[in-house]
C-alpha cells in the first residue's frame, strides 16, 4: 500500500478543518437568532391625537393671504421697518399705508382665527412692535411690525416663521402649527457716512486720550532718567 508523504496529508488535514469550519460559520449564520438576538427595529410613531386634530384642522383651514416686505439692500447699523399682514380674504388690500420700504411680497397661505409671526437672524437687532400672537378677523387683516438693524455687512439671513395657533379640545394648551417658513437673503452694506461722522467725534477723543497718554508715560520716563542722572552726578 501506497503510503501518502507527511506533508500531503497534514495539507489534507487543513482543509478538511478549512471546509469544516466554514461550513459551521455559514450554518450558524443562517439560522434564526433569539429574539434577544435580534436587531431592535423601532416601531414608526403614530400621530398623537392632539396632533392629528391639529392635522385635519389645518387641511381645513380656509386660503388667505400674507403680505411680508423686508428690503433686499439694507446698511450696516441702519434702522429699518419690517411688517406682516394676514388676512383671511383674498380681496383684501393689505399693501396700503405700509411703513417699510421693502417692496411687498404676497402670497396664499392657510389662515386661522389666530396666527403667530416671528422674524428672527443672528446677525440682525429685532426689536418686536407687536404681539407674537394675533387674532385674524374675517374682515380686514392682522399686522405684525419689527425695527430690524443690520450688526454685519454681507450676505446675511432673516428668518420669517408663520404659524396657524389652535386650542385642541383635550384639554391641552394652545398648539400651533407652522403654515409657512421664509429664508430671505438681504445684501448688508457698509455702514453709510452720517454713521461714520456720527462716531467720528469719538474716535478722534479716544485716539487723542491715548496720545495723551502715551506722552505722560513718556514725560514720567525722562523725569526719572534725568533724577536718577542728577543723583549720581
Amino acid at each position: 500500500m501506497k503510503k501518502w508523504p507527511r506533508t500531503v496529508l497534514m495539507a489534507l488535514s487543513f482543509l478538511i478543518v478549512a471546509v469544516v469550519g466554514v461550513i459551521s460559520i455559514i450554518r450558524f449564520s443562517s439560522s434564526p437568532k433569539p429574539a434577544s438576538q435580534m436587531p431592535a427595529f423601532a416601531e414608526p410613531e403614530t400621530p398623537s391625537m392632539i396632533q392629528q386634530e391639529l392635522n385635519s384642522i389645518v387641511s381645513g383651514l380656509p386660503i388667505g393671504q400674507i403680505e411680508y416686505n423686508p428690503p433686499l439692500r439694507m446698511k450696516q447699523y441702519r434702522k429699518e421697518r419690517i411688517e406682516v399682514r394676514i388676512s383671511q380674504s383674498l380681496h383684501v388690500d393689505i399693501v396700503k399705508g405700509l411703513k417699510g420700504r421693502g417692496l411687498p411680497i404676497i402670497e396664499d397661505i392657510p389662515v386661522s382665527s389666530f396666527m403667530k409671526a416671528t422674524l428672527t437672524g443672528d446677525d440682525f437687532k429685532i426689536a418686536a412692535l407687536s404681539e407674537t400672537v394675533q387674532p385674524v378677523l374675517s374682515s380686514g387683516f392682522a399686522q405684525w411690525e419689527w425695527n430690524v438693524t443690520p450688526r454685519r455687512a454681507g450676505a446675511r439671513e432673516l428668518n420669517l416663521s408663520v404659524a396657524a395657533v389652535f386650542k385642541t379640545s383635550f384639554g391641552e394648551a394652545v398648539k400651533s402649527n407652522p403654515v409657512m417658513d421664509k429664508t430671505i437673503i438681504v445684501d448688508i452694506g457698509f455702514p453709510p457716512i452720517e454713521m461714520i461722522l456720527k462716531y467720528a467725534g469719538v474716535i478722534v477723543a479716544l485716539v487723542g486720550g491715548i496720545i495723551g497718554i502715551i506722552k505722560y508715560i513718556e514725560s514720567k520716563k525722562k523725569k526719572s532718567k534725568t533724577i536718577v542722572a542728577a543723583d549720581g552726578n
